[in-house]
C-alpha cells in the first residue's frame, strides 16, 4: 500500500455534502480517488457528481436514498446538523434520530473494515455525565420511538437541543462502538 489515506475503489457516504465540513470532507474523500454519495438538504454547488437530495427529518427520505445508493459502502461521515437557532425538536430529530437511522440502515451494507465516523461539538463535552440517562433516548430502537421517547421527555432537551443532540451523537458512538467492534 503506498498511501494509507487513499480511498480509491471504495464508496462513501457524507451527510450535509452540499456545504461546510460535509462539502470540505466530500471534496477530500473524492480527491482520494472515493466514490462519494452526498446526501444534503439543499442543493450542492455541482462540484459533486452524486449529490441526493435527503431530509435528515425524514425516515422515508433516508430510506430512500440508502436504496438508491445501495452497498457496499466503505465509509459513512455523518456532518449534517442543524444549529442552535433551528427549533430544539427539529434539532433533536435531525441531528441525532435522522444520523443513528441513516447510520443503523448502512451499517448492513458496509463492507468488512468499513467506518463511520460523526461531527460533533464542543457543545457535546458533558455527554459523560449525562450518559446514563441520555442513553433511554439514545437506545431506542428507530426514528419513530426516538421521536414518542422526545414526546413524551420534553425536560432534558427543551430549550436545549442542540447540546442535547451532540451529546446523544457522543453517547450513541461510545455505546453503539462496542457492540460494533470486531
Amino acid at each position: 500500500m503506498d498511501d494509507v489515506l487513499r480511498y480509491e475503489g471504495t464508496r462513501a457516504l457524507v451527510t450535509g455534502a452540499a456545504s461546510g465540513m460535509g462539502a470540505a470532507t466530500a471534496s477530500i474523500l473524492a480527491e482520494l480517488g472515493a466514490e462519494v454519495h452526498g446526501l444534503d438538504i439543499q442543493d450542492g454547488d455541482g462540484s459533486l457528481d452524486n449529490l441526493h437530495r435527503c431530509d435528515l427529518g425524514d425516515p422515508e427520505a433516508i430510506d430512500s436514498v440508502v436504496e438508491v445508493v445501495g452497498g457496499p459502502i466503505d465509509s459513512l461521515f455523518n456532518c449534517a446538523g442543524l444549529p442552535t437557532t433551528a427549533p430544539d425538536r427539529q434539532v433533536m430529530l435531525v441531528n441525532f434520530c435522522g444520523h443513528r437511522h441513516l447510520t443503523e440502515r448502512v451499517i448492513p451494507l458496509m463492507a468488512p473494515g468499513g467506518s463511520i465516523a460523526f461531527i460533533s461539538s464542543v457543545a457535546g463535552m458533558g455527554w459523560i455525565v449525562n450518559a446514563a440517562s441520555m442513553l433511554a433516548f439514545v437506545a431506542q430502537p428507530d426514528f419513530a420511538a426516538g421521536e414518542t421517547w422526545l414526546d413524551a421527555n420534553p425536560d432534558p432537551w427543551t430549550g436545549n437541543g442542540y447540546v442535547c443532540s451532540k451529546e446523544a451523537i457522543n453517547t450513541y458512538v461510545a455505546w453503539r462502538g462496542f457492540q460494533l467492534a470486531p
